[in-house]
């Protein structure tokens, strides 16, 4: 599983392209704080900034296909007005911001229980396509199997194309709602409409919806290592982000657990999104002794670690994710 720590950086021009990236990685994505370039803050901690829409579930009991049939295959009527029978909770899905894209993809619905609200993982998940390109269009989900009580729904449109299916998450241009909202499911369906109310990773003019420009964009790729081994290769590998040559000026710290490098053919993925724009330092090594401890602060490497010999420069483009390789190519003395 890949975790991830974000710290703010500044905000930067658009991007008008429309990338479409296909990422294989295990995704947790990072919301951006309000603070400059590099900032840990007073106390000097990393702040763990997460989006609402971080941590879906890829359970889909009951939920909508995206080929517009039940989970279990059997077909349904999706044009029609008013619910399936049997369904818990119905309605439209529509925007009220004016989108960067096209307003055409997938959009991941999920449940929650009060108690645990986004980013946790929902306890149901629903996808659903959706053309929301002309003003005023609106597209059907329905979800099914909710007991009765008391849950919480949220929704993005992944509008740039490069949603992991199974840990979806919203990053720069994707339409996003700008909190969950509440329900209580009964012997008849409810229903409750969406409104994808923000762009993710946007700024307005006047703060709301409107014309809107990307600050922020994400990095990709994978970790390998051709250094030695002293231990068995196997544990978490951390890469650190710079805004300056490191030490200097940590931006954040991401994690992937249960990485297994123990072959010179083994690759694990990393996914890191809500970057603001600009030119950045990256290292990264695997805690092959198993001793490193993120909670506080900036992680390196020690004795037998595999780690990266040099930073590697990396840019971020705004409303785009680059790729960038990353090898372990020295062992820590």
């Amino acid at each position: 599983m890949l975790i991830s720590w974000s710290l703010a950086v500044g905000l930067a021009a658009c991007s008008d392209s429309k990338p479409k990236v296909y990422p294989d990685a295990r995704v947790v994505d990072s919301a951006v704080a309000d603070s400059a370039a590099g900032d840990l803050g007073n106390d000097g901690a990393v702040i763990d900034a997460h989006s609402i829409f971080d941590g879906f579930s890829d359970a889909a009991d009951g939920a909508l296909a995206t080929d517009g049939g039940l989970a279990d295959g059997s077909p349904r009527d999706t044009t029609s007005d008013g619910p399936t029978p049997g369904a818990s909770v119905w309605g439209y899905i529509s925007r009220s911001v004016k989108p960067v894209f096209d307003a055409n993809g997938t959009v991941f619905i999920s449940v929650h229980i009060p108690l645990l609200p986004p980013p946790a993982p929902g306890i149901q998940t629903a996808t659903v396509q959706a053309v929301l390109t002309q003003d005023g269009s609106k597209a059907k989900y329905e979800i099914f199997g909710l007991s009765s009580g008391s849950y919480l729904i949220a929704a993005f449109l992944d509008d740039n194309a490069n949603a992991f299916p199974l840990f979806p998450g919203a990053d720069p241009g994707d339409l996003v709602m700008s909190k969950a909202v509440s329900i209580t499911s009964g012997a008849t369906p409810v229903r409750q409409d969406l409104v994808l109310d923000q762009v993710f990773g946007t700024t307005t003019a006047d703060g709301g919806p409107g014309d809107a420009t990307i600050t922020t964009g994400g990095i990709q790729g994978s970790v390998s290592a051709t250094a030695p081994l002293v231990y068995d290769g196997k544990g978490t590998v951390f890469l650190s982000l710079y805004s300056q040559p490191p030490p200097a000026g940590l931006v954040g710290i991401q994690q992937v657990n249960s990485a297994d490098l123990s072959s010179q053919f083994a690759r694990e993925k990393y996914f890191w999104t809500s970057l603001s724009a600009g030119n950045y330092y990256l290292t990264a090594f695997l805690d092959d002794n198993g001793d490193a401890n993120p909670l506080f602060g900036a992680v390196s490497p020690n004795k037998g670690d595999l780690a990266t010999k040099s930073p590697v420069q990396v840019r971020v483009v705004a409303g785009q994710t680059t790729s960038y390789d990353i090898v372990l190519d020295v062992t820590t003395p």
